[in-house]
């Protein structure tokens, strides 16, 4: 038997949808680009927000052990980490004689809500 047709190789029309197949794949990555750098944009920003607020507890705290217990800000007060600013507020409350409570709220451009944390303090 003879036969007619040679099986080996790639035809065009194979080689066609593979160069498709890739180039949808490429475009759809292209395409998720700015979506990644938005989050890691915001979690860059959370992360250095949660660092001034561990900060803040951490200081009055110190103070507050100290015998000096830092001013309660009514507004927000400015804050820079790196090239970014945020803006802090320190609430501060005696429950009792030998406790206080310290609330600290942080916000940054972008993101009005913020974070907050709040810790007790005793003498």
């Amino acid at each position: 038997m003879i036969r007619l047709f040679n099986n080996k190789g790639i035809t065009i029309v194979e080689s066609l949808i593979a160069v498709f197949l890739t180039a949808v794949a490429v475009v759809s990555l292209i395409f998720m680009q700015p979506l990644s750098w938005q989050s890691a944009g915001r979690a860059d920003s959370l992360s250095r927000a949660v660092g001034l607020l561990q900060q803040e507890l951490e200081t009055a705290e110190i103070l507050i052990k100290n015998g000096t217990p830092p001013s309660d800000s009514a507004d927000y007060d400015d804050a820079f980490v790196g090239n970014q600013r945020f803006e802090k507020r320190l609430r501060l409350s005696q429950p009792n004689t030998s406790s206080w409570l310290v609330n600290v709220h942080v916000r940054w451009q972008g993101n009005t809500k913020g974070i907050q944390s709040s810790i007790i303090v005793m003498r």
